[in-house]
Formats: C-alpha cells, sequence, structure tokens
C-alpha cells in the first residue's frame, strides 16, 4: 500500500474542516517510467517545518517531539521501495501529498 493509507487518514485526521474534503487521483504522464498517486485536502497546510526536515534529512526539534514523525514514517517507506514523496499546496487552501511509484508491466498475454 506504500503508507497511501496514511496519507488520507492524515489528510482527513489533521483537517480543521467539519466537512473535510479528500480528492484521490492517478496521474500517468505516458512518457515517464512513473505513475503518481496525488492525495488532495482543503485542510491547513502542513507545517513547513516538517516538509523541510523531511527534505534535508535531519532530525530537527519537531521531528524529535513526535510531530512530523508520520511525515518521516511515510517518506521512509516510500523512498525504501524506490518512491518518491512530494507536497505543494492546495489552492485555494490545502494540501498535495503526491507518491511516485515506478510503472508496472503488463504481462504478455498467451494467445495460444
Amino acid at each position: 500500500m506504500i503508507k497511501i493509507d496514511h496519507a488520507l487518514r492524515n489528510a482527513v485526521d489533521h483537517n480543521d474542516r467539519e466537512s473535510p474534503s479528500v480528492t484521490v487521483s492517478v496521474v500517468d504522464k505516458g512518457e515517464t517510467a512513473q505513475g503518481t498517486v496525488r492525495i488532495a485536502d482543503d485542510g491547513p497546510p502542513i507545517p513547513k517545518t516538517e516538509i523541510d526536515a523531511l527534505q534535508e534529512d535531519v532530525e530537527t526539534s519537531s521531528t524529535f517531539n513526535g510531530t512530523g514523525v508520520g511525515l518521516w514514517v511515510m517518506q521512509w517507506c516510500v523512498e525504501s521501495l524506490g518512491c518518491e514523496l512530494t507536497f505543494e499546496e492546495n489552492s485555494p487552501r490545502g494540501n498535495v501529498v503526491s507518491i511516485s511509484l515506478p510503472k508496472v508491466s503488463e504481462p504478455p498475454t498467451d494467445d495460444g
């Protein structure tokens, strides 16, 4: 599952709206060897310090004190499988968490 369930749970659990909105989409740009699962929400932004800690690959006080640990675990799982985890702002409000995965080739069919 590559922590997609974790990203979905975070999008709902950390949302401050009465009725959170979460959208999941799969993007396949045919010319690349990867597909991307995008989880977009309308909640408060992920704190920049937590994203910076992931990108710098260092332990910060926010990660050490327990906030952002879920993001770190999600990133570790995704990267350990050779995938990529990215974060961006959703407009007009919220976050987009993207997990880029290698495409799987279709097995050959047996026509005989």
